[in-house]
């Protein structure tokens, strides 16, 4: 996913019906820590076109940091669900990646965001966990 490109975008299948499939287009963000030249530190490392500022910041805001998983177990995953002020919806799954980068110790937590409007997260019958299912089947 490169930021604030269209390639960052999923197209992830709704559901089949004798029409076919529906595909949604979910706009996605990647959330981490990484050391740069430019300095160390979680961020939203990469992002989809469609999603906006002010949502980045909210996911900043909610996704977890270093050992935020509160579990040391060999593959915690958090999963987040909520609205955000722009009126769509944010689905947040995060998992472990390795150590810190920033020389302070424990583990990294990385954060995959998905965001949808109402009418797209109803086409999965308004389950978050049907869209990340969706989404983790379309890679």
């Amino acid at each position: 996913m490169d930021s604030g490109s269209n390639s960052g975008r999923l197209n992830a299948v709704a559901s089949r019906s004798a029409d076919g499939a529906k595909v949604v287009g979910i706009d996605q963000a990647i959330f981490t820590c990484i050391r740069t030249p430019m300095g160390q530190g979680y961020r939203v490392v990469a992002a989809s076109r469609g999603l906006r500022a002010k949502e980045s910041s909210e996911i900043v805001t909610h996704a977890p940091s270093g050992d935020g998983l509160c579990d040391e177990g060999p593959e915690p995953v958090g999963i987040s669900f909520y609205p955000l002020q722009s009126g769509r919806f944010c689905i947040l799954h995060s998992r472990y990646a390795g150590a810190e980068p920033t020389g302070r110790g424990g583990q990294r937590a990385y954060t995959r965001a998905f965001v949808l409007d109402a009418e797209q997260l109803a086409r999965f019958g308004n389950s978050p966990f049907q869209v990340l299912r969706a989404a983790y089947a379309a890679g």
